[in-house]
């Protein structure tokens, strides 16, 4: 598949130089920057996941010993502290996210 559609790529390019190598040539120059700055924004993105992902399991291990120890946080009344913590890591993947989504 991956021959395939390379060769139908290069066809493709030939049959466009036929038609006009000066269009040919001014779309290939514009292509190549868009190539790079797709390369460079897969990575900007990727890494942004990927520490989204790290932020996510890090609230979720927060509420998850809150629930899990509910008898002891209601004990010495740490429900507050506890909210705060969860909230401040949930504050933070969404400032992640927003800065994804503004991208």
């Amino acid at each position: 598949m991956f021959l395939r559609s390379l060769l139908f790529i290069i066809a493709s390019i030939i049959y466009l130089f036929v038609i006009s190598w000066q269009l040919t040539l001014l779309m290939l120059a514009c292509f190549v920057p868009v190539l790079v700055f797709a390369g460079f924004f897969g990575k900007f993105m990727r890494n942004a996941q990927k520490l989204v992902q790290e932020r996510k399991a890090m609230i979720s291990s927060v509420a998850e010993e809150a629930i899990s120890n509910i008898r002891t946080v209601k004990a010495f009344s740490t429900e507050k502290e506890e909210s705060i913590k969860y909230e401040k890591g949930n504050q933070l993947v969404f400032e992640i996210e927003y800065k994804k989504a503004v991208m």
